[in-house]
């Protein structure tokens, strides 16, 4: 399925957690729903002024947080995208979003070099960054961990029950994805060096390294054994032997961010062309 979703680039995609509903965000300023199966747009909100890098559903599927390159962090709740609050701490441009399921908390990374944890309207946890743009994020299904990494190479994991933080190092350069498994026993990484690290999150110790050929946006399959990644006009799906499981190309914009399905049936991207692209996963 290929969906006309933005004008200019399409910059952001995330699932609700039922699979029924993608959102998806751009470089218009506009979030948008989309209905999986039959692809018809369930609503929209010129939600910022400026390009908007990330959204994450939140709260059982009920809102939608939204970060922009005006430094914005806005909460949306649905079915109507009615703004619910405004989070503020950021500087400059935020890159990247993640919430838990339940609602609390929702972090954001930022070009300010700092990662935002919002535990509730009006109070907020500010963890310094690695001295440079804060591109990605993610939090860990539990709610307890926060992994962001940017152009330094390195990944800063956030433990929020002990409040304490450490750094990931092995990739050479930019890091442009970070994913925890939805065990949340794994965090993969993926490096400009084009390789995938895979984290234990007891130990911290790298279990497998798998070359993947290249550098683009990275998505994990629940559970963790397959992952999907966009290089050079292609997605190629590997699994965590680095054994290619299969590839699709087509015609069409690079591939900006991916996304599987919480319950494994299909694999969504957004692309530089503004369309929404939908595959099952046994493409």
């Amino acid at each position: 399925m290929i969906v006309d979703a933005h004008a200019g680039f399409a910059a952001a995609i995330d699932w609700s957690p039922d699979s029924a509903t993608l959102a998806t965000a751009g470089m218009d300023g506009f979030l948008r729903l989309w209905d999986r199966r039959t692809g018809d747009n369930v609503g929209e909100v010129r939600a910022h002024q400026a390009a908007i890098n990330g959204a994450a559903f939140t709260s059982l599927g009920r809102e939608v947080v939204t970060g922009s390159s005006n430094s914005e962090v806005r909460l949306w709740a649905l079915p109507d995208l009615d703004l619910r609050y405004e989070l503020f701490g950021h500087s400059d441009r935020v890159g990247a979003v993640a919430a838990h399921a339940h609602g609390s908390p929702i972090v954001s990374a930022s070009d300010d070099g700092s990662v935002l944890v919002f535990t509730e309207p009006g109070k907020s946890l500010k963890v310094e960054g690695l001295g440079g743009r804060m591109t990605t994020v993610d939090l860990s299904a539990d709610g307890t961990l926060v992994a962001a990494a940017g152009h330094g190479g390195e990944v800063l994991v956030f433990d929020l029950i002990r409040g304490t933080s450490q750094r990931l190092e092995g990739h050479e350069r930019a890091v442009g994805s970070v994913a925890f498994s939805t065990s949340g026993l794994q965090l993969f990484t993926l490096g400009a060096e084009g390789v995938v690290r895979i984290w234990d999150t007891s130990s911290w110790m790298v279990e497998e390294a798998v070359p993947v050929g290249g550098f683009g946006p990275l998505a994990v399959a629940p559970g963790g054994s397959l992952m999907a990644v966009a290089i050079d006009g292609s997605i190629v799906t590997i699994n965590r032997n680095g054994s290619i499981v299969g590839t699709r190309e087509w015609d069409g914009g690079d591939v900006y961010a991916m996304a599987y399905a919480p319950d494994s049936s299909h694999l969504a991207a957004v692309c530089t062309d503004g369309t929404l692209r939908l595959w099952p996963t046994d493409f």
